[in-house]
Formats: C-alpha cells, sequence, structure tokens
C-alpha cells in the first residue's frame, strides 16, 4: 500500500508540473520539465514491436496444455541525465534547487564548489582534460509514457524525480578516488562509443574527468559513466542501484474503474462476468528490464541541440552540440520486454 501510495503521489506532482500552464524562461542550455514530456513523444526513441513469445503452461482437472502470449518491447525514457560544469547548476530548471542545495551540503562555505573544465587545466595534458557533474534522475516523462500506454505497453521501473546519482554525493568518488582503488574497476575498462572507429573515452574510471578535446563529446563520457554506476555497479560511489538488468518481476495491469471489455482489455486487464462479480479484474504481467544483447544504449539529446531522435554514443561526432555554458542533458531511453501471464511459466523464444 505504501509503495502505491507513493507512486500515486509522484503521478500527481508530474502531471501538475507537466501540465501547469506556461514555461518558465530558460536559456538555450536548459530545459523544463514539459520540455522532458515533449521530448518522449518520439517514435525513434520508442521503437514498439513485437519481439517474441512466451510459453506458459496451464493446469486444471482435465490435464495441462501449453499456451501463449506476445512478447512487446520497447523503450521508455526513464533517466534525465545532466552533465554540467559547475556544481549546483545543472540545466534541468526544476531540478536546480534540489542540485544547489546538495552542492551547497557537498561543498562548505571554506571550499567553494567550482567546475574543473579543460580551460581551467590548460596547462595540463594539451587542454584535453575535462570535468562534469553529472546527476542521473528518474524521468517524470517515463511514468506518464507507460501509464496512457494501454495493453500492448511496459511499465516502467523507474521513481520520477528520484536522485539515483548526484556528483554533490560523491565528492570523493567522482573527483578521482572512487573507482581508482577498485581492481575490477581497472580491468573492467570499455570504451563509450564503437569501436575502434569511433571511440569517445573510457567507460572507466567512473570519475568526472575525461582525457578528451571535444567537450560535448567528453560531457557523454560522464553520463555514460552515471548510468553504468546506476544500472550496473554502484559499488564505490553513493547511489541508488537502479534494478538488475536481467531480473524479471511480476506487475499487475487493469483498470478496476472500467466499465466495458474493450476499456478493460485496453488497461491490460480481463473482463469477467460471472454469477457473482462483473467487471475488470487485474491480470498479471512478467517483465524483463534488458536490452538485446550487444545493443548499444540509446541517449535522446536535450540540451543544448534538443532532437527528436535517439543515438548510440559514437555513432556520430556532434560538433554543433557543444554548449557554451558547458551544461548537457539527455534522456536515457531503457528497453523493456514484458507478456501477459497465462499460466505457470514455461520460456520465451525470440522472433
Amino acid at each position: 500500500m505504501k509503495k502505491t501510495l507513493t507512486t500515486a503521489a509522484a503521478v500527481c506532482f508530474t502531471t501538475a508540473l507537466l501540465f501547469s500552464a506556461g514555461s518558465p524562461s530558460h536559456g538555450d542550455s536548459s530545459f523544463t520539465t514539459q520540455d522532458l514530456n515533449r521530448s518522449a513523444m518520439s517514435e525513434d526513441c520508442l521503437d514498439w514491436r513485437v519481439d517474441g513469445i512466451c510459453f506458459w503452461l496451464q493446469c486444471s482437472l482435465f490435464g495441462c496444455r501449453i499456451v501463449t502470449s506476445i512478447r512487446v518491447s520497447h523503450r521508455l525514457p526513464d533517466l534525465v541525465v545532466q552533465s554540467y560544469i559547475e556544481p549546483g547548476e545543472p540545466p534541468w530548471i526544476e531540478w536546480q534547487p534540489r542540485a544547489a542545495a546538495a552542492a551547497k551540503s557537498a561543498h562548505p562555505a571554506s571550499q567553494p564548489a567550482t567546475g574543473m573544465t579543460g580551460a581551467t587545466n590548460r596547462n595540463r595534458f594539451s587542454n584535453m582534460l575535462n570535468y562534469f557533474e553529472t546527476d542521473v534522475v528518474g524521468s517524470p516523462a517515463a511514468v506518464l509514457d507507460s501509464l496512457g500506454s494501454g495493453r500492448f505497453m511496459c511499465h516502467t521501473d523507474v521513481t520520477p524525480f528520484h536522485p539515483y546519482l548526484s556528483a554533490s554525493a560523491n565528492v570523493e568518488a567522482w573527483r578521482g578516488t572512487g573507482d581508482n582503488r577498485r581492481a575490477p574497476a581497472l580491468k573492467d575498462q570499455g570504451e563509450v562509443g564503437l569501436s575502434p572507429g569511433n571511440t569517445w573515452g573510457p567507460l572507466r574510471p567512473r570519475t568526472g574527468f575525461v582525457l578528451q578535446p571535444h567537450p560535448a563529446k567528453a560531457a557523454a563520457v560522464t553520463a555514460t559513466r552515471g548510468v553504468d554506476i546506476v544500472t550496473r555497479d554502484p559499488e564505490g560511489h553513493v547511489a541508488t542501484p537502479y534494478r538488475n538488468s536481467h531480473s524479471a518481476r511480476r506487475m499487475l495491469r487493469g483498470d478496476p474503474e472500467a466499465s466495458d471489455p474493450k476499456t478493460c482489455s485496453d488497461s491490460g486487464g480481463v473482463w469477467k462476468e460471472t454469477k457473482n462479480e462483473i467487471g475488470c479484474q487485474p491480470a498479471v504481467w512478467r517483465q524483463w528490464r534488458s536490452p538485446p544483447a550487444g545493443q548499444q544504449p540509446r541517449w535522446q539529446m536535450l540540451t543544448p541541440k534538443p532532437t527528436r531522435q535517439c543515438r548510440s554514443f559514437g555513432t556520430l561526432t556532434p560538433p554543433s552540440a557543444a554548449a557554451e555554458d558547458g551544461r548537457y542533458g539527455w534522456h536515457y531511453w531503457q528497453r523493456y520486454r514484458c507478456c501477459r501471464k497465462r499460466g505457470i511459466f514455461i520460456g520465451e523464444t525470440g522472433l
């Protein structure tokens, strides 16, 4: 019940923000919560498809049989990822007060929070060293998108407005001493981009420093590191784990207030008419949050150059996307797969 009330409160808060009259005035490198909702209406990023079949075992007094249900796959804009120079000054306007408070708490007045860019390190590494603060926050757009999506859509795992990772809460780790002390971090380097032709920087160590002369590429590398921390391995950082990427879970779908079979079916429920009850009953769905093997993460730029398309870092060079104030933002689109439960789960297969 507590989880349900928390989710309902978050949805109400999100709806009020998204559909309030007017938008705050903001510069070219800033965005609002309303901008997040508009950016989420992208068919290219959604990439909905029927990609498999789930098998179920149904048993009764008369024996057992195997039945199937379709498995659908699509993305949702689960995370807002911000990379920016000055602590407490992210591009998301509604997030700025919270980021400023976190930065003030992390950096006492005697140690002012100042960004460390390539410009301030001009004599080191031939001006190739860039530094970015990075925040990973649950996107409100993903919640609204999944709530109104109908029966052939999965539901997001994200908690809207939840700070999954804050650079201000990881001052020591994010500025260079977190992953450096861990042997697994040194072994599992990896590259951000498509190796070997177009890589932008190493995934490890996961700090805010990147040896990359192009600031937009350096910001993309720190954004990837932030998502890697919350989705794969938060060890060494203060972060909220964002559910194991290969886990499967059961979830209820269906609107109990639906007044007819079609409305009930569209909400993912099951319409029942018996002597004792008539109405929409919740149906159990099985859901995974796991991208296909070998698939690169998909990112949608929010600022400084908003786009309707989703791309993997390294596929395109963004010389025109450099922000004058050093603030960058993306929607991270997470791949989901789900199918409706019809008995005891046996297995699944792709199409």
